[in-house]
């Protein structure tokens, strides 16, 4: 199963962006636009997994204790010939995301699709094959409670993101 540890928003924030998505769309610009139930910010992409490793990366997501943190999506612009919502670099998001690739680099070394050693770069894919150029700022504000395990999957004919398992922010616990 192909499988990444993501973040999904809270229904304002998605709302929000998914306003921007059909805004791009009424305005003419083409390519593969993401479905709006598959919107997420991915922490960390580990490819094709077995059911061993799902279990591992569950004990992974149990394991990880964070504080409920707040993301802030700043601008839409280009990644490649992507249209993307970039997300600001915060210490929480930043931190989150360090030790879920930390824990899975020494804990599934065998993943090797998984980019554990990589440069961070959080942001919301909403166009994809796109040649306009696009650049606006924006504001959107979302709570982070929860990570979860998510496969990809095409189901009738559609790329679909699953949610396998959850973890859930441990305030005030260190």
């Amino acid at each position: 199963m192909r499988c990444f540890i993501g973040i999904d928003f809270n229904c304002e924030a998605l709302k929000k962006v998914n306003n921007i998505s059909f805004s791009l769309a009424k305005s003419g610009v083409k390519g593969n636009f993401t479905s709006k139930n598959n919107i997420h910010l991915t922490l960390l992409f580990l490819g094709e997994l077995d059911t061993s490793d799902i279990e591992k990366v569950k004990k992974i997501i149990d394991s990880i204790s964070f504080d409920s943190f707040f993301i802030k999506v700043n601008k839409l612009t280009k990644l490649k010939d992507i249209i993307v919502l970039e997300v600001e670099k915060s210490s929480e998001l930043l931190k989150l995301q360090k030790e879920i690739a930390l824990k899975i680099k020494n804990d599934c070394p065998n993943l090797k699709k998984a980019n554990v050693d990589g440069e961070y770069y959080p942001h919301i894919t909403l166009v994809r094959e796109n040649k306009d150029n696009i650049f606006k700022e924006v504001n959107i504000i979302s709570e982070v409670r929860n990570i979860y395990l998510f496969s990809s999957s095409v189901i009738d004919k559609k790329l679909t993101y699953l949610k396998e398992y959850e973890g859930v922010c441990k305030n005030g616990k260190d």
